[in-house]
């Protein structure tokens, strides 16, 4: 992932208190109980996402499975297929990149971008014994979703996975050890595993590391607004040229092999939809957007249009990203950067100022 920095949400999350509309922002560690809105939360989306993402690493690893035993073309764009699909699931759920995934590293094991072509050809050219285990002591940028992203999309993957086996096993092992973090951290939050789900939920209580409802409601509206904020800045505003003098930087899209930059932003800004609506359909009336709608229809309206408007910019960029950044008309991915920081500022003022809350001082903020 582009390198930010440092400014840990948990920071961010001391600054808010969320008094909202019919729940209770108890403040006393000694009277935790269940915070409604981060049940819903938890329960509608974050959960389900991070079971979906180990569904998804496990399709994956079965699919390379094929690839190792016939690389053929049916075969690689099958597995093709479930890395996408993988990948959409993961941009999803950067809506709530904060706990385990942050605290135990995973984030940047998952996806750390740039990767390495090089030191993946050099490990391949090798003579060590590939594996699981083998990459799982290897360093980020030559595994995980931009790792894989590179053995099956650059060039012509079909001849090269078919005429080395050292490749396939690379690729297999790579889908390995990216299942075992998915694993890794889908089980920091299950009830029956690490139970980071009942900390979330349970603010105050033993363990937790939130006193307050207000301050894990902090990482939740914090996750949005700075999930916002690094697309319009490092997933647009970048590649546009916005921080080197005008000059495009073609090079700083995610996803290049695959052409995935775009699908990437649609990826972020359906979980921004998920984590408002606390859901894959409708909204709760217990998550953020339906708190606003009760405190303030007019906000709620105007929130609800402005991520409309980020998809459609977004849509209307011709892909792939790193040719659009360098088109000789570059409107539409100017466009779709406007939008999205219009939709951060409406995260930052429409959701937190609906909802009494103070954002903290953003250091990337560059408005």
């Amino acid at each position: 992932m582009p390198i930010m920095k440092t400014r840990t949400l948990a920071a961010l999350s001391a600054a808010l208190l969320l008094p909202l509309a019919g729940l209770s922002c108890m403040d006393d560690p000694a009277a935790a109980a269940s915070d409604p809105l981060m049940e819903s939360a938890v329960s509608g989306i974050i959960l389900p996402s991070y079971r979906n993402l180990d569904e998804a690493a496990a399709d994956l690893v079965s699919a390379c499975e094929d690839v190792e035993d016939d690389p053929d073309a049916d075969t690689v764009i099958a597995a093709q297929t479930a890395w996408r699909r993988l990948r959409s699931v993961w941009k999803e759920s950067e809506a709530f990149l904060w706990g385990p995934v942050k605290t135990e590293h995973l984030d940047t094991i998952i996806d750390f971008f740039p990767s390495d072509p090089a030191a993946i050809e050099a490990e391949i050219s090798g003579v060590a014994t590939i594996s699981a285990a083998y990459l799982d002591s290897r360093g980020a940028n030559k595994k995980g979703l931009p790792g894989i992203e590179y053995l099956l999309f650059d060039g012509t993957p079909v001849t090269a996975l078919s005429g080395s086996a050292r490749r396939r096993a690379w690729l297999l092992a790579a889908a390995e050890s990216l299942k075992n973090e998915t694993e890794k951290l889908l089980e920091a939050w299950e009830p029956g595993g690490g139970n980071f789900a009942g900390l979330v939920t349970a603010p105050g209580s033993g363990g937790s590391p939130y006193a307050t409802p207000g301050e894990v409601r902090g990482e939740l509206i914090g996750g949005l607004v700075f999930l916002a904020e690094r697309i319009a800045d490092q997933k647009l505003g970048r590649p546009l040229g916005n921080f080197t003098a005008g000059i495009p930087q073609p090079d700083s899209v995610e996803s290049s092999y695959s052409d995935g930059g775009l699908d990437d932003i649609q990826s972020n800004l359906r979980g921004i939809l998920y984590v408002l609506n606390a859901g894959y359909e409708g909204t709760s009336d217990l998550s953020l957007l339906g708190a606003v709608r009760a405190a303030n229809p007019a906000a709620a309206g105007a929130l609800e249009s402005a991520l409309v408007q980020a998809q459609l910019a977004v849509s209307l960029v011709p892909p792939p990203l790193e040719a659009a950044v360098i088109s000789s008309d570059p409107v539409p991915a100017e466009a779709a950067f406007t939008a999205m920081k219009a939709l951060k500022a409406r995260l930052a003022v429409d959701l937190a100022g609906s909802l009494s809350a103070t954002l903290g001082f953003n250091p990337n903020d560059g408005d």
